[in-house]
Formats: C-alpha cells, sequence, structure tokens
C-alpha cells in the first residue's frame, strides 16, 4: 500500500511557529513501513509583503526511532514566522494492503481534507463514516478508475484534554474494513454481519475452543442454577457467583 501525503498549512499566530518542527511518524516494527520521497517548502512574507520560498534541504531530513515498534521522520522547516505557509509531501509503503482509518480533523482546525483511495480489483471494501450530525462530507465514486474521494471542509480543531479517554475516537473520520477478496478465481469473504461473524468465531479453536472445555469445578455449581430456566437469570446468578 504506498500512501501519497500532502499537507499546508499556514501559521496564524505565535504560538503556532512550533509547527514548523514536523515529525511524521511510522509503524517501523518488523519492517511493516516506511517513509520515502519527503519534499518541503516554505513561504515567508517580510515587512513589505514580500514572499521568500525556502525548500527545504535533503539533509535536514532525518529518521529517529521512537521505540521497538515506532521511528518518525522529523525535520525543522527554516524561517519560520507569523504568516508563513509551510508545504509538505511524501510517500508512506506499508509492506501489507490494509487501509487504516483516515482522520479529517485534527487538533488545529481544517479548512479542507480530501482522501482519494484506489481499491485494487480482486479486493472489496466496507467503509462507515464516523462524523458529527452538522458536518458535512462529500463521497465522490471514480468507477472507471477504481477510486474513491471522501472530503470534508472548514473543521473545527479539537484538542486532546487531560482527562478524557480516546481522544481520537471523537474525531471525523472514515474507518474502512476488508469485505472480501478473489483467491485464484474464488471469492473469499470475511465477515460483513453479525451472523457471520457468530459463524467465524464459532469455528475459532481459540475463541470456542475454550467454552467448550471442561472445567470440573464447575460441576457443583451446575447443580445450584439447574432449576434456573430463564437465560437472562442463569446469567445474573453466575456472574454474581463468580
Amino acid at each position: 500500500l504506498i500512501t501519497d501525503r500532502r499537507i499546508r498549512l499556514k501559521i496564524l499566530k505565535e504560538k503556532g511557529i512550533e509547527q514548523g518542527n514536523i515529525h511524521i511518524g511510522f509503524y517501523s516494527g518488523d519492517k511493516l513501513e516506511f517513509i520515502r520521497r519527503v519534499n518541503a517548502v516554505i513561504a515567508s512574507p517580510d515587512a513589505n509583503g514580500n514572499v521568500t520560498w525556502n525548500k527545504l534541504e535533503q539533509k535536514s531530513v532525518y529518521t529517529r526511532k521512537v521505540n521497538e515498534i515506532y521511528s518518525e521522520e522529523v525535520f525543522a522547516m527554516p524561517n519560520v514566522k507569523v504568516g508563513s505557509i509551510i508545504e509538505y509531501e511524501y510517500e508512506l509503503v506499508r509492506e501489507r494492503y490494509y487501509l487504516k482509518d483516515w482522520y479529517f480533523q485534527d487538533e488545529m482546525p481544517v479548512v479542507l481534507s480530501s482522501y482519494q483511495v484506489y481499491i485494487p480489483p480482486n479486493a472489496e471494501f466496507n467503509y462507515v463514516v464516523k462524523k458529527n450530525s452538522f458536518m458535512d462530507i462529500n463521497i465522490i465514486s471514480l468507477r472507471d478508475a477504481g477510486a474513491v474521494i471522501y472530503e470534508m471542509k472548514n473543521i473545527p480543531g479539537l484538542r486532546n484534554e487531560e482527562y478524557s479517554n480516546s481522544y481520537r475516537d471523537y474525531l471525523q473520520r472514515v474507518s474502512f474494513q476488508l469485505s472480501s477478496y478473489n483467491r485464484n478465481g474464488a471469492q473469499v469473504r470475511f465477515s460483513n454481519d453479525w451472523k457471520e461473524l457468530n459463524r467465524e468465531f464459532m469455528g475459532d479453536r481459540d475463541f470456542y475452543g475454550q467454552i467448550k472445555k471442561n472445567v470440573p469445578a464447575l460441576a457443583s455449581l451446575k447443580t445450584i442454577w439447574v432449576d434456573r430456566s430463564d437465560a437472562y437469570e442463569k446469567m445474573k446468578f453466575i456472574y454474581d457467583y463468580l
């Protein structure tokens, strides 16, 4: 999976100058992902309104290992000031075709976020848009190109609060799930509904195999619940007993 990413941002306030320090994270464990072709430019105005363009030198880009799983490409844009416009692009390569969630929203307000995804001819994906009802999304299907465009505009920023859980769950995004693919002429399907998911779990040795195990200590418990025919009451009794 190859993802071409382009980000353009404008510095509006003094405290936004730190946005010129760019960190692009990627999953480097097992060499699953790597980044190549990093390019960046900055447009900085002077007191007279004249704009100077500076291109980032490749020697200023370096890779930093965060831990055993993640790494990041790091670089700092030169001459960042209020009014500067920073634009950078890069190519993220993943060794397996796996569509991650696309997040339209960020901590900073977003004027435009657009994601164009190309689906391989032998695969099918389901997608779910997770957003607030007052925000609009534009979805364009390019059938001839085998692509779909997801686009949102004018999204307010959402900062991570100190005592909130799962900050990213509140961000506007689109999620993908592989539903089927073609292998040697045969279509292999995945769990698309609860019935299929149940069938898949019941055939899984690590899941249903544990349920079917005989636990001797439960023999005495069964004699206690034998007179409870209602499934809900039986479930409550087992829960309280444990």
